[in-house]
């Protein structure tokens, strides 16, 4: 699996290789300027809806001085429009604009604004993890009204996208899952201070906490917001073969992945272990466990931070809400399991008589496929 490295305060990333869409109707695709696109009403997101197009046939109506407004930087790339309609029988609600599907092949750019041009929640430019890759606006709440959605594109790009628009459900639910029982992170959601506690290869100097297998887990906080987020290093040796998996659950969307650390756990990065990721979606409501997966002796460290199920980082949505766990707080441990024993062929742990009479019941050539 390829590796990106992200400076402090944002974090390692794993490059994507797919990312999530839930499955709805897809719908017409938007319209060249403000107001002449699909109309989106609030019941509609909080059903999860889908839109797509391509934008390459468009307008560049952000930067041709009909929007008055900064594009995140100077920008000539055509864009595409959609009406978001939100009735007082919604009231307010939270949002998700996700361009993080596969077929959303160009670099682009997500705006949320009113009918006077006032962005909302920001612009966003390459949230879903890749650089020069597709983008995500996370939990931008919206009172009853009429906004404007643009998609567009970095510098000159366009392309075919497909923009998945839901209902942010972590904050609208609540996350009321019991405590965590286990060891404390020791560190508070701040994002403005450097981190000092488990920043591991993005903190300097580099600093760890500690994570055992078979032991407590751990109870932290994490957050995601302003292109940046919480990244959580947990480091641990291993001195023999050892099977493991990770058992995580966070109210936000939440990834932990074991890497393999340079000799004396220190940085860089060398690898990830291979099928070590373990992801909770925001919200969730009982341990979600990874795969068994396989450590040979060397030093480790647990890399645990906002990021989809496919590993890739998010870095927005997930603010600080008051320095509180009431909605960023995660759970996670490094579960000790059995090794894989191909010879064990009806599974009961040992490699013993009723394995040979399963091979002799089976003797014979093999069947022709």
């Amino acid at each position: 699996m390829p590796l990106q490295i992200i400076s402090p305060r944002t974090g390692f990333a794993l490059t994507c290789i797919s990312c999530i869409v839930i499955g709805s109707a897809a719908h017409a695709e938007g319209g060249d300027t403000p107001g002449s696109g699909p109309v989106i009403t609030g019941a509609q997101i909080q059903a999860t809806i889908t839109v797509t197009g391509d934008t390459s046939d468009n307008t560049d109506a952000l930067d041709s001085g009909v929007v008055p407004i900064s594009d995140c930087g100077a920008d000539s790339a055509p864009d595409e429009w959609y009406t978001i309609v939100i009735g007082a029988a919604t009231g307010t609600i939270r949002i998700d604009v996700d361009l993080c599907a596969d077929n959303t092949e160009y670099d682009s750019k997500i705006f949320l604004m009113d009918t006077q041009g006032v962005v909302l929640g920001g612009c966003n430019d390459d949230n879903c993890g890749v650089v020069g890759g597709p983008s995500a606006l996370l939990n931008v709440p919206l009172t009853p009204g009429t906004y404007e959605l643009a998609i567009d594109g970095a510098g000159t790009a366009s392309g075919p996208y497909t923009a998945q628009l839901r209902e942010f459900i972590c904050l609208a639910c609540g996350c009321n899952w019991a405590p965590c029982s286990g060891t404390a992170e020791g560190e508070p959601c701040d994002e403005l201070s450097p981190d000092t506690t488990n920043g591991g290869c993005n903190s300097t100097p580099n600093v760890f906490g500690s994570v055992t297998i078979g032991g407590p887990p751990i109870c932290g906080i994490n957050w995601a917001n302003n292109d940046s987020r919480d990244t959580d290093w947990y480091a641990f040796s291993v001195d023999q073969t050892r099977a493991v998996e990770i058992a995580v659950i966070g109210q936000v969307d939440t990834t932990a992945t074991v890497v393999l650390l340079s000799d004396g756990g220190t940085c860089p990065v060398i690898d990830v272990a291979e099928g070590a990721v373990g992801y909770s979606g925001g919200c969730g409501s009982t341990n979600i466990v990874s795969d068994v997966f396989v450590l040979e002796p060397g030093d480790y460290a647990m890399f645990v931070a906002p990021g989809n199920e496919s590993g890739s980082p998010l870095f927005g949505g997930f603010p600080c809400p008051d320095g509180s766990i009431s909605t960023n707080a995660y759970e996670v441990e490094l579960r000790s399991a059995p090794l894989p024993c191909p010879w064990d062929l009806n599974a009961n742990g040992s490699v013993d008589f009723a394995d040979v009479l399963q091979i002799i019941a089976n003797w014979g050539p093999c069947p022709v496929i």
